[in-house]
């Protein structure tokens, strides 16, 4: 097993000691328990306008929310126009009370509204990090 040694300023993180130091620390970040997946089915031709704008929201979520912890983008080379979303949060509630009811969740949401052919959603709960 390869071990490994992470100084961040007076703390040494090891294996031995990292998770002690990060129990109960209230300055620890807190893990994800919540991921979400949404396919896209976009209209070809607002195709490169959904890429950019997506994009934005991605980078806009990852930035102004601090229990936002990943906002991946993909695209498939075998399927056309669909666009698939990763994202982790906190917890369930910080993805529909609190990311689905920001200002720029709103005007993302308004924007690309005719650009969707079909959208599906799925939450899930992560077991294991």
């Amino acid at each position: 097993m390869k071990q490994f040694r992470l100084k961040c300023g007076p703390v040494v993180f090891e294996p031995t000691n990292a998770s002690r130091f990060l129990e109960g620390n209230p300055l620890a970040m807190p893990q994800a328990t919540c991921a979400v997946c949404v396919t896209f089915q976009i209209k070809p031709e607002f195709f490169e306008q959904f890429l950019t704008v997506v994009k934005q929201q991605a980078e806009n979520s990852k930035t102004l929310e601090p229990w936002c912890h990943q906002f991946d983008v993909s695209l498939s080379p075998e399927a056309p126009n669909t666009v698939l979303l990763y994202e982790t949060y906190d917890d369930r509630a910080a993805f529909t009370s609190k990311h689905r009811t920001t200002e720029h969740f709103a005007k993302f949401a308004a924007t690309i509204a005719d650009w969707v052919e079909s959208k599906q959603i799925g939450v899930w709960d992560i077991q294991s990090t």
